[in-house]
């Protein structure tokens, strides 16, 4: 077991886990399994009257709006893209 401090939104959604206290006068603290699935996936519980319940409606919702995300290209992928947009500049500026 481990203890989690957390905070939660107005709705009572977990919105931030630390294995340490957050030194908020608002956090609870409870104790979970090291393989507990808030330690992973926070925003899918809700903290009420000391236990958290897992809301799969809101982590299907949650599967849903990632899957119509466009990918976020990694800072190597623009950065190469940057170099190859950069490369045809100069060689359009060289062949006039």
């Amino acid at each position: 077991m481990v203890r989690v401090y957390l905070l939660t939104d107005t709705d009572g959604y977990v919105s931030i886990t630390s294995s340490r206290s957050l030194r908020n006068e608002n956090e609870q603290t409870i104790e979970v399994p090291k393989d507990h699935e808030v330690l992973r996936n926070s925003e899918i519980f809700k903290y009420v009257d000391g236990k958290l319940i897992k809301d799969v409606e809101k982590q299907q919702q949650l599967i849903s709006e990632a899957n119509d995300k466009p990918e976020k290209l990694t800072d190597d992928e623009m950065n190469a893209i940057a170099i190859m947009e950069l490369s045809e500049k100069i060689m359009n500026i060289e062949m006039g």
